[in-house]
């Protein structure tokens, strides 16, 4: 299975749909979201018109009221507030913003991924048989916005740059 993995969205409308059409096309039937919707508004658009499940945490600019608030609103759509730990397609995955969390728990040997976000920029690491993926974000504020594609059972990360 091959989730896509995005990070920071800081209100950035237009780079988001067109990611949203690529995850269409690709039949992309998860994403997971590692902080910084900033407004609710592109985690609406996101449950809205993303054709999969949307698996959300808390980022540091974040509207801790009206984001969780869809949750009731949307059937794809789960917050899991500041830790996210579920599994996908028999894989041990947890998702934070903050990097050094993320370090942590990558760590830990307890998780097969670990996600965050928080730097802007795209990387990957591996302790283990962990794999640690920072999809970089969707504002551009360090490189050109970025996503992530990840295949939960070869590991392999592929970073795609938003054009």
């Amino acid at each position: 299975m091959q989730v896509a993995v995005i990070s920071d969205i800081h209100d950035q409308l237009d780079v988001l749909k067109v990611v949203i059409e690529d995850l269409n096309a690709m039949e992309i039937s998860h994403v997971i979201f590692c902080g910084d919707f900033c407004s609710p508004i592109p985690a609406r658009l996101l449950c809205e018109t993303f054709n999969g499940q949307v698996h959300a945490v808390f980022g540091n600019t974040e509207d801790r009221d009206a984001t969780p608030a869809l949750v009731g609103k949307y059937d794809n759509f789960h917050h899991y507030g500041d830790l996210a730990e579920f599994e996908l397609d028999g894989k041990k995955i947890a998702v934070v913003h903050y990097p050094d969390k993320a370090e942590d728990l990558l760590h830990s040997g307890k998780y097969d991924f670990v996600f965050s976000g928080h730097t802007h920029q795209h990387m990957q690491a591996e302790f283990g048989l962990s794999v640690w993926v920072n999809p970089g974000d969707m504002l551009g504020f360090k490189e050109a916005p970025h996503y992530a594609l990840v295949d939960l059972q070869t590991k392999k990360v592929d970073f795609i740059t938003v054009t």
